[in-house]
């Protein structure tokens, strides 16, 4: 079990590992039918039978692995905040010495492309109300990150500063996932307006 398994409520982990290859592929199913659900619906309006039937499995199959609902937002919840901490680092690795604006290029990116896969989970998953210890937190999984990449880029800036320079940065991303509900980081006319609000931010920052 992986450490930020551990952190996990007993109530919310999966019942037993899959240990048998058509074990790990219901189980695979049942996830990727869980994200499609809450991705349509929210997690308020899926249900356990409709990710059943879309996974193609029996309610019964699926609360073999998974005592509820909960227990699979938590699963997809973990998953994303290991791959939006990946993703979203390897993205500011490439460009933290690039300008203002290919620096807020790639976080953009790399948000656009994790909220396609399906479209709106990822937006769902960072805003949702249930939350699980170690689950996905878009202040805490990108906050370390960038506050390292204003030290290199504007090493004048005392560490109080950086701190609320990040969370003034992460507030205006946001507004990829406030404004058009979800789909917000598709959206060509809202992803303008957030960009323009970076750049012009990330800018002043970076001329100390």
């Amino acid at each position: 079990m992986a450490a930020s398994e551990r952190t996990v409520p007993p109530q919310l982990r999966p019942r037993r590992e899959p240990k048998q290859a058509r074990s790990r592929q219901m189980v695979a199913r049942i996830l990727a039918a869980a994200a499609e659900e809450f991705a349509a619906v929210g997690t308020e309006q899926a249900t356990t039978n409709r990710i059943a039937a879309r996974a193609g499995v029996s309610p019964g199959s699926l609360y073999q692995f998974f005592p509820g609902k909960a227990a699979l937002l938590a699963a997809l919840q973990l998953e994303w905040t290991e791959r939006l901490r990946v993703e979203l680092g390897a993205a500011l690795r490439e460009v933290q010495a690039a300008s203002a604006g290919e620096m807020v290029d790639a976080v953009l990116d790399t948000h656009a492309r994790l909220n396609a896969e399906p479209p709106g989970l990822l937006a769902v998953l960072v805003f949702s109300r249930s939350r699980v210890p170690g689950s996905l937190d878009l202040r805490r999984s990108t906050a370390q990150q960038l506050e390292e990449l204003l030290a290199l880029r504007a090493p004048s800036l005392s560490a109080e500063r950086r701190y609320a320079a990040v969370n003034v940065i992460i507030h205006l991303a946001n507004g990829l996932y406030f404004l058009r509900n979800t789909s917000g980081a598709a959206d060509p006319v809202v992803r303008g307006e957030v960009r323009a609000a970076l750049v012009a931010y990330l800018e002043s920052l970076l001329e100390h």
